[in-house]
């Protein structure tokens, strides 16, 4: 596995760092409401992957430093775990049920996954660009809310059908998301699809059968917001 990263977790950095503290970042202000553990959440696991920085191979060292000493400026640095493997003592050495994982790669994803899906609840993926695959979900098996925020390579969901618990979805600016059938063998009861992108407009994105959404056993809350496309109720 690539060691292009380092990993972020430790809990005084997180909580003085950006909005790392309560990190959900939703439109659909009935969540709150709705279910305000899901939406102001503590987080039992907070982990950051961050790439290590690429400098040009051509300067010299010191020229570098002398030309873009932002370069050099890292904020991580202090604080970061050295590679994925020293994830594992971290995970297994909590009581892990709310967990925050930010710019994480679907391998780095896929390594950490059977140390946290016994007990994982509710999850954020933030900034999670790169996953296209969500399967490994499935076995989640307490897994009872998922938030996605920014993701564009996402085009369908995983199969449901053994996590029970499943309760709130909340996906925002995730631009790609079309095959949503794995919804209606699920316990799901809230949703929430906002294609709002980082560069504050609307996708064109548009599901292709809205019919999907009456097949959802035990729906409750459905938010839908599209370009062409608004649904509250």
């Amino acid at each position: 596995m690539s060691n292009k990263s380092v990993f972020v977790v430790d809990e005084a950095f997180l909580d003085n760092f950006g909005n790392f503290r309560n990190p959900i970042n939703t439109l659909d202000h009935k969540l709150n409401s709705i279910y305000p553990h899901f939406y102001l959440a503590n987080y039992d696991l907070r982990i950051i992957d961050h790439k290590l920085p690429k400098y040009p191979k051509t300067m010299d060292f010191q020229e570098m430093r002398e030309l873009y000493p932002e370069w050099f400026y890292d904020p991580y640095r202090e604080v970061a775990l050295p590679n994925i493997e020293s994830l594992k003592v971290v995970c297994q050495n909590r009581v892990i049920k709310n967990v925050f994982l930010g710019s994480f790669t679907l391998e780095h994803f896929k390594y950490l996954a059977p140390y946290i899906k016994d007990t994982t609840e509710m999850l954020y993926l933030h900034k999670c660009n790169s996953m296209n695959d969500l399967s490994v979900l499935s076995d989640f098996v307490n897994l009872k809310c998922v938030h996605i925020y920014w993701n564009n390579k996402l085009e369908t969901l995983w199969n449901m059908e053994k996590n029970v618990n499943l309760k709130v979805l909340s996906f925002l600016s995730t631009t790609k998301l079309k095959n949503v059938e794995a919804l209606t063998k699920s316990t799901v009861e809230y949703i929430t699809f906002d294609g709002e992108s980082a560069s504050t407009y609307i996708t064109n994105h548009q599901f292709a059968d809205l019919s999907i959404f009456q097949s959802i056993p035990n729906l409750k809350h459905l938010t839908i917001n599209y370009k062409n496309l608004k649904i509250n109720d």
